[in-house]
């Protein structure tokens, strides 16, 4: 899990200058912003914390495509309907439920073919996809899964993922970590600049 974090502090100039140089040094002055408008003053300092975390997953996704041909669009449809129908049969007796999958991209196109430049149409071809999402990520219940749906004739295996359901505790400590990431930060180029961070003038949050 990743996150992200930008900073936009405040440097205070005020901080006591080294002995060791001469009366005519001057505290210097960091500005990285792009345009005067976007800081309060020249003693600004912007910086990006990272993090990341490693969060074992509960989720399983996977995609798969469902074809079927016909003479007209209505065989190819019709086709189409028996293969789900026999895959909703196969999901629901692997203990899924109809929250646990959907279907969507449904396509009628022709069955063409071509020879010496001249195209036949053959009939029609129907196609939907279906993606299926498993609250497990136990390997003897995915393979059995997979199993089962690659012995319908038509349909095609695409992808198989794993994920978190519910990411909002990694979320927020992915966030945590990456502040603490920026303002190590700022006070790295404060103390080289003989400096103080001072209070957060800005904040940009890559998770949302």
């Amino acid at each position: 899990m990743f996150g992200k974090t930008i900073l936009l502090l405040l440097l205070a100039s005020t901080l006591a200058r080294p002995q060791v140089l001469s009366s005519l040094f001057r505290p210097p002055e960091l500005n990285l912003c792009s345009s005067p408008s976007q800081c309060c003053d020249a003693n600004t300092i912007e910086v990006q914390g990272e993090a990341t975390l490693q969060v074992k997953p509960d989720t399983t996704s996977l995609s798969a495509s469902i074809t079927a041909s016909g003479k007209t669009t209505s065989a190819a449809v019709s086709a189409l309907s028996l293969l789900v129908d026999a895959i909703i049969r196969i999901l629901k007796n692997n203990g899924l439920c109809e929250d646990n999958f959907s279907t969507s991209n449904f396509n009628v196109y022709p069955n063409t073919t071509w020879k010496d430049g001249v195209s036949t149409v053959n009939g029609q071809i129907a196609s939907q996809s279906l993606l299926v999402r498993v609250p497990s990520v136990e390997g003897p219940k995915i393979s059995r899964l997979i199993d089962d749906l690659a012995s319908v004739n038509g349909i095609s295996l695409n992808s198989l993922s794993f994920d978190i359901k519910d990411k909002t505790v990694s979320y927020q400590k992915a966030r945590n970590l990456a502040f603490q990431n920026a303002l190590s930060k700022a006070k790295d180029y404060g103390e080289a600049l003989y400096m103080k961070v001072g209070k957060v003038l800005n904040l940009r949050d890559s998770l949302g």
